[in-house]
């Protein structure tokens, strides 16, 4: 029987999947297109979200993963199953599937099971669970050749933190605040600037498109929202700067509590820490200026790896 060892970051909107011990990885987004009308199950991952795209009002997205766990097991084994047949069945055989996938940081026993009943279902096995700081580590060691450091994984609904010393993690913490609240920020700014009414996906597209941590950016860009008045269709002029507030409340407070986890750890390590600095993953990462932003507020050198989105990915696969 063949035998293959994949490598699996599932995100609330992005899942990664890789073949360990090779340079493959893929990315898929993390979502069921379910047909409104007869509730059948049409496509999963990109295909997913291009029929959607296609088919608006007629598909109905399912997202099964959120904040780090299973929310819908059904959904969850039918996504992991397509995925499965795409890129390991494709050829008709049914191969060993061994997996090792991160988890957030410090989570309990029940969040764990989830995610091992759902792999199971799936017919993998066995399965390692390792927490997302400690996988991302293994990237920015082999990247930056460092000895440890503060790991901060942005993601879309939550942030883990991870204080990391000679590949040990000495605290760690996952907050349920991620990319997502500052879309919703952005909806909240753009109807009390504009008096118009944008979906959240809008919100992410401008945060994509025109968001950053430099006050002095003067980039802009237009979406289509609703006036929330005569609730007729209109365009809306959103600059960088009217949008900042949103990406900076959100940012600053991850930084605030990177600081704490840093604070609560003994002084001698804190200061080998605190030297290393600052490592941004996750797609958060991706925001302009937001290396600069969080080390003006901790007052330490803070690095951003290359395809950053990817590098929980790229330490599971090693």
């Amino acid at each position: 029987m063949a035998y293959v060892e994949l490598a699996l970051d599932i995100g609330a909107v992005n899942t990664y999947l890789g073949f360990r011990k090779n340079d493959i990885a893929k990315a898929e987004t993390s979502v069921v297109a379910v047909s409104r009308d007869k509730g059948e199950v049409l496509a999963v991952g990109n295909e997913a979200d291009k029929l959607y795209k296609e088919k608006p009002y007629e598909i109905k997205c399912v997202y099964p993963f959120n904040e780090g766990t299973v929310v819908d097991s059904k959904m969850a084994l039918v996504y992991l199953q397509g995925i499965l047949d795409k890129y390991v069945r494709n050829n008709g055989v049914e191969p060993q599937i061994a997996a090792v996938c991160s988890v957030c940081c410090g989570c309990d026993a029940d969040v764990r099971k989830s995610i091992c009943d759902v792999l199971g279902e799936a017919k993998i096995g066995p399965i390692s669970l390792i927490e997302t700081p400690l996988s991302a580590y293994k990237t920015i060691q082999r990247q930056f050749n460092t000895g440890g450091g503060i790991i901060v994984d942005i993601g879309h609904s939550k942030t883990d933190i991870g204080l990391v010393y000679d590949g040990k993690m000495l605290n760690g913490a996952t907050l349920m605040l991620g990319s997502k609240h500052i879309d919703m920020g952005i909806s909240i700014i753009v109807e009390e600037l504009f008096g118009a009414s944008i979906s959240l996906e809008k919100a992410r597209f401008i945060k994509e498109h025109c968001a950053g941590l430099v006050q002095t950016d003067g980039s802009a860009i237009t979406v289509e929202g609703k006036d929330i008045k005569t609730g007729m269709e209109r365009s809306v002029k959103v600059k960088s700067s009217d949008i900042y507030p949103a990406v900076c409340d959100t940012i600053g407070h991850i930084a605030l509590c990177a600081n704490a986890a840093v604070n609560s750890i003994p002084e001698d390590a804190r200061e080998a820490v605190r030297k290393r600095g600052v490592f941004l993953c996750g797609g958060g990462a991706k925001l302009v200026g937001i290396d600069t932003f969080i080390s003006e507020r901790l007052n330490m050198p803070v690095r951003i790896p290359k395809k950053c989105d990817m590098s929980t990915l790229f330490g599971l696969m090693l």
